[in-house]
């Protein structure tokens, strides 16, 4: 603290050691008034504070990696879904081309035993 911030320290009046007041009209607006002197006396290093604490910091990380591993799971049960539906197609596919195996063998052997039938009524008469 300067020596000259103490009012009436020396005896003498206070208008000597009190701020100086400057009016400033504007053409606009509300009347204002600005202190001149010297009052912007830093006295201690200001701290730089972290903007999170580490607690906050140690929460979202915790945050960050439950939702990686969440991100990874959905993407495997996507795949493993893909994958059987992939199979249960395949295996559609597979069952219908043998039911029309199956079908076309099954006329071919009706085909075969009607013209057997009307081959042996044919020579009967």
């Amino acid at each position: 603290m300067s020596s000259s911030s103490a009012p009436g320290a020396d005896g003498g009046s206070k208008s000597v050691d009190e701020p100086k007041l400057k009016e400033v009209l504007p053409i606009q607006g509300e009347l204002f008034f600005t202190h001149l002197g010297d009052e912007t006396e830093v006295f201690c290093k200001p701290k730089i504070m972290p903007l999170k604490s580490v607690t906050l910091q140690r929460l979202e990380e915790i945050q960050r990696t439950a939702q990686e591993t969440l991100r990874v799971q959905q993407e495997e049960e996507e795949k493993t879904r893909q994958k059987q539906a992939k199979a249960q197609e395949a295996a559609s596919l597979a069952l219908q081309q043998a039911s029309a195996e199956y079908q076309r063998q099954h006329n071919q052997q009706q085909h075969e035993q009607q013209e057997q039938e009307s081959g042996d009524k044919g020579t009967e008469n």
